[in-house]
């Protein structure tokens, strides 16, 4: 019933905020062709933590070295007004329907990582196998907990990792990383405040990882301590790479 409610709820949202492109007010689209483009790939060319030079959103060899996550692809600066509007409609205004328009981000984002690759001819050494060993790669979305995401009516991360999914195939699991504790939100708190917050918060309920190369996918990533902890936990369960 809560949930035929939350979808008649979702509905009427719609209605009451049409769909405009969130840069020069198109209608029928969050983000028009033209403004689409105005989103600038991030180069991921920086350490996660110290912002050294490093390649394909790796960590530095430095600060790797207390981590498990191997570093962050970030596919568009937050700090662009029409993302920060894209991912705050779908989170807060419940409007799902954005993910469809930042899953073609994230899909355009991964097709110039490999090109980048394939022109380059960069060193095998140097490239993640999350990148190039796709056969060997399972797309798993940062889970929330289960209040929260009856709260939400979705999980945003989910959304986009399965729209993702229409535009590259990749193994998907979104069952087995589940989300022990309900924790505060992670906004507005410091790094430590936040490792702290989420430390303990997820299992790995499923089979062995046997080796295979990780992506995990989350809406926004400020701090990585929310990814980290992901890490920890699918390192554990016998992943080679996160």
């Amino acid at each position: 019933m809560k949930a035929a409610i939350k979808i008649f709820l979702l509905g009427i949202v719609d209605i009451v905020f049409p769909i405009e492109c969130f840069g020069c007010g198109f209608e029928g689209e969050w983000l028009c062709q033209k403004c689409a483009r105005s989103l600038a790939i991030y180069e991921n060319n920086r350490c996660p933590a110290c912002h050294a030079d490093s390649q394909y959103g790796k960590y530095c060899s430095e600060c790797a070295k207390d981590r498990e996550l191997c570093g962050i692809l970030v596919a568009g600066n937050y700090k662009n007004k029409l993302l920060e509007k894209s991912i705050k409609t779908l989170k807060y205004r419940f409007a799902s329907s954005v993910a469809r328009e930042l899953a073609g981000l994230l899909a355009g984002f991964f097709y110039e990582q490999q090109k980048k690759i394939l022109f380059l001819n960069t060193a095998a050494e140097s490239v993640p196998k999350i990148i190039t060993d796709l056969q060997n790669v399972i797309l798993v979305p940062v889970p929330l907990h289960k209040k929260r995401k009856r709260w939400r009516g979705f999980n945003q991360a989910e959304i986009l990792a399965e729209e993702f999914l229409t535009k590259i195939y990749l193994a998907y699991d979104k069952d087995n990383l589940r989300r022990l504790r309900y924790t505060k939100p992670q906004a507005g708190l410091s790094g430590d405040e936040r490792r702290e917050n989420l430390r303990g918060s997820f299992i790995w309920d499923g089979k062995k990882l046997d080796e295979k190369y990780i992506i995990l996918i989350d809406d926004v990533a400020t701090t990585g301590s929310t990814l980290e902890e992901c890490a920890k936990v699918l390192k554990k369960a016998g992943a080679r790479e996160v």
